[in-house]
């Protein structure tokens, strides 16, 4: 919290007016945080300092918990208001607290750039959350709880697969120099960032969002604020940027620590990177090639609008583009016109190119398109092409890394495109990763495993082992433990689901503008999108929403999700257990 506190002062662009509830906020939280520790101190004194598996996986749930209301503080002792008027509640600050450690992304904020609102040190203080949960990922399981069997039993949870006996010395030491690279990476990319126009604080906010693949942004519109802002920054170059670091944060970091020694074998090698690669590649092409054909790349349906805007008119709404370029909306009495999500009412204004016209769309939408005149039109279908393929490839990348940055409002792309996005949120990144999500190896081995039990119906008498990589897998209870992940994970969706659009009221859509026929598909995006460490996800919490409209029973479920995910479910489920507490 005190890497916070300077982003406060006017020397490093804090107005202290603003800032001065967040200042104190962080050292209230920082005086609570030392009282705390102290006290746990204090209770502990007298123990031997031996840690056994069961003792390591308590440590681990239960400073996860502590973690979250602990983090959650500055929110409250600062009065954050995630929303214009309304002041975030205890329940508002775990889930924010609880999506930064977590490297979700979800947020209940709804405006990121007032800093009478949200200070600057606070959103510092969000995104630091966010380097913290990252970073405990790679070390917590083996460099501080790494005692004897209890680390290797929590490194196998996060790193299913083959795997060698490793002497613990040497475990922790592979630990600490992953998090080197880890820290280094975040520091390259910062850089970078900062070199390519962003100040030191969006540099380190976005470093932070984008390694620990959590998302979160300092800006409404999220990475698409920059290409709003040509004169200031080069969206485009900003974007790919963020891209190929975000592909590395998804990347099993024990093969980055080969590539870095000037050994790419072991990448190329690896049967795990070659099928995430390979499935970011594919499903790429698919959401490109598809949405060129269903025209989501048209219109001006980003993030941000640029130039012209997509118009949704109400029964008896008039569109009329006049002589000068502008659009006039007229709106019947009792109606109300949208730009993407924005209400507006009375009389809207657009300034269009010019030759512009209206068309409608394939879902209905009212778009304005520039004229199809033929010495404008290659260039314009190459303009079409490079907004695909950027949207895409980059959408793709933040969906399936579970990083969660949006370009592009994709919650307005066609039902095939939305769909993929929504399975890649269950694939995830590599094991060993920052990424969260199912990881690519437990689908690699699932469907082998699948292959052999369709195999053995047949050929009950045949056994044949589990190849992986071109060797075979020694470990017997790698089968039995892959289907109860999946099986866990099926479980806690149905229930989660079933539970949100019971509890969720029907008034969460309709007061919001979203049709409440789309609570089923939204409420399963919202457990998907949680449970996985996405963030963002499809109708009520897409591209430009959040999750601030939500009741609070069903925020604690999305931050109960967001820890299993994190923490590979068995950390937390075993809490529940009596028999876990029992002292054999």
């Amino acid at each position: 919290m005190a890497f916070s506190l300077p982003w406060a002062l006017p020397v490093f662009g804090g107005q202290w007016e603003h800032e001065r509830s967040g200042f104190w906020g962080l050292v209230g939280s920082m005086v609570i945080c030392f009282a705390t520790g102290a006290l746990l101190r204090l209770l502990g004194r007298r123990a031997d300092g031996r840690l056994f598996r069961k003792e390591a996986m308590a440590v681990v749930g239960l400073s996860w918990i502590l973690a979250t209301v602990l983090g959650a503080l500055p929110y409250q002792l600062s009065g954050t208001h995630k929303a214009p008027g309304v002041i975030m509640g205890p329940v508002d600050a775990m889930f924010e607290a609880q999506s930064g450690f977590s490297t979700t992304g979800a947020t209940v904020l709804t405006e990121l750039e007032n800093p009478a609102l949200v200070p600057r040190c606070i959103l510092f203080w969000r995104s630091t959350t966010h380097f913290l949960g990252g970073l405990g990922i790679i070390v917590l399981f083996v460099a501080i709880l790494g005692q004897g069997s209890a680390g290797k039993a929590l490194m196998r949870a996060e790193m299913p697969g083959p795997s060698h006996s490793t002497p613990q010395a040497r475990m922790q030491h592979t630990s600490w120099v992953l998090c080197a690279i880890y820290a280094g990476l975040n520091a390259l990319l910062a850089t970078l960032l900062t070199l390519q126009g962003l100040s030191l604080f969006d540099a380190f906010c976005h470093a932070f969002g984008t390694m620990a693949t959590g998302g979160f942004s300092t800006y409404n519109a999220s990475i698409g604020h920059f290409a709003s802002r040509p004169e200031l920054y080069h969206g485009p170059a900003i974007e790919m940027t963020i891209t190929v670091f975000m592909v590395l944060a998804g990347t099993n970091f024990m093969l980055l620590y080969w590539l870095i020694i000037f050994r790419p074998r072991r990448l190329l090698a690896d049967v795990e990177w070659r099928t995430y690669v390979g499935i970011l590649f594919a499903a790429t092409v698919l959401v490109v090639a598809i949405g060129l054909w269903s025209g989501d790349f048209d219109g001006t349906n980003g993030m941000h609008k640029q130039g012209a805007e997509t118009i949704v008119l109400p029964p008896g709404g008039q569109v009329h583009v006049g002589r000068d370029g502008q659009v006039d909306v007229r709106l019947p009495a009792t109606g109300s016109a949208t730009t993407d999500d924005s209400p507006r009412s009375g009389h809207v204004a657009v300034l269009v190119p010019q030759e512009s016209h209206i068309v409608r769309d394939h879902k209905g939408r009212l778009r304005i398109r520039p004229g199809d005149d033929q010495a404008g039109r290659g260039e314009q279908e190459d303009r079409r092409l490079d907004q695909a393929i950027r949207f895409g490839l980059f959408q793709v990348v933040s969906i399936m890394t579970t990083t969660g940055y949006c370009t592009d409002n994709f919650d307005l792309w066609n039902s095939f495109n939305r769909g993929l996005l929504l399975v890649l949120m269950f694939i995830g990144g590599c094991a060993g990763s920052t990424g969260g999500g199912l990881k690519v190896i437990r689908h690699i081995l699932l469907v082998k495993i699948l292959r052999l039990e369709i195999e053995h119906a047949f050929h009950p008498t045949v056994v044949r082992p589990l190849w992986l990589g071109g060797r075979p897998v020694e470990d017997p209870e790698l089968r039995r433990n892959i289907l109860v992940y999946f099986a866990l994970i099926v479980a806690i969706f149905v229930f989660s689901w079933l539970f949100t659009i019971t509890v969720e009221p029907e008034a969460t859509w309709t007061e919001h503008g979203h049709e409440v026929e789309h609570k089923l598909i939204d409420a399963a995006s919202c457990v998907a999108a949680t449970l996985n460490n996405i963030g963002p996800g499809l109708g009520v919490i897409g591209a430009t929403k959040n999750y601030s409209n939500f009741t609070w029973p069903t925020k604690l479920l999305f931050i109960w999700l967001m820890m299993l995910g994190r923490l590979e479910l068995f950390v937390i489920l075993v809490l529940f257990v009596p028999g876990f507490w029992r002292s054999q």
